[in-house]
């Protein structure tokens, strides 16, 4: 009678480990959205300048005051944000450009 109690015993116990080994398993997958809290906006003073003559110059502003970081200009270079504000001044050439401000943020 002992035996056959230590063997309920032992199968029980395993049933719950298996059980509790077999609700760990369970996950669920949820999605995560993750919304930038810093964004560059980019600005230029003409967008019809004069070739040779005219100066464009190209501001981007990041809604985060205090960043300070190199903004890239495309082509044009980079420049340092000074109050979250990065200036590049371009004279303009024969050849039409496309310029886009990016810059990392930690």
């Amino acid at each position: 009678m002992k035996k056959k109690i230590l063997v309920i015993i032992c199968i029980a116990s395993m049933l719950a480990t298996i059980g509790l080994v077999s609700a760990v398993y369970i996950m669920t997958s949820n999605t995560v959205t993750i919304t930038p809290q810093f964004t560059l906006t980019l600005v230029a003073n003409s967008t019809t300048p004069l070739v040779g003559v005219d100066t464009v110059r190209f501001t981007a502003t990041c809604n985060d005051p205090t960043f300070a970081g190199i903004v890239t200009f495309g082509s044009l270079g980079t420049a340092t944000a000074v109050n979250g504000v990065a200036i590049k001044d371009y004279t303009p050439t024969t050849t039409p450009i496309s310029i886009t401000a990016t810059a990392p943020h930690n």
